[in-house]
C-alpha cells in the first residue's frame, strides 16, 4: 500500500511538472495542483498541533509563520516581499479556479 501512494504522489508532481512546462492545459491541473499543496501543508499543520504540546490549527498555523520568520532572518531573507509574493501568486491561482 505506501507504494500506492507513493507512486500517486509521484504521478501528481508529475503532472504538476508537466501543467507547469506547458504539456498540458495549466487549467486542466490548476486544481489538482492545489489540492497537492494543500494536502502538504495540511500535513504540516497537523504534525505542529499534534507535537509535545497541542494546539489548535490555527495557532499551529501561527507557530508556522513564526518559525519562517525566524528561517528568514537567519537566512536573511526578507520575509514580508516572499509573503507579498505569495499572496499575489495566490490570488492569480484562485482566479485559475473560477
Amino acid at each position: 500500500m505506501p507504494n500506492r501512494k507513493r507512486l500517486r504522489v509521484a504521478d501528481t508532481a508529475a503532472l504538476i511538472v508537466r501543467a507547469r512546462a506547458g504539456v498540458i492545459c495549466a487549467s486542466d491541473h490548476v486544481a489538482a495542483e492545489l489540492l497537492a499543496a494543500t494536502s502538504s501543508i495540511a500535513r504540516t499543520i497537523r504534525a505542529h498541533a499534534k507535537s509535545a504540546k497541542p494546539v489548535p490549527e490555527d495557532r499551529a498555523i501561527t507557530n508556522i509563520l513564526i518559525d519562517l520568520r525566524h528561517y528568514c532572518d537567519s537566512k536573511g531573507l526578507v520575509f514580508d516581499e516572499l509573503n507579498a509574493a505569495a499572496e499575489e501568486r495566490y490570488w492569480d491561482e484562485k482566479a485559475d479556479l473560477v
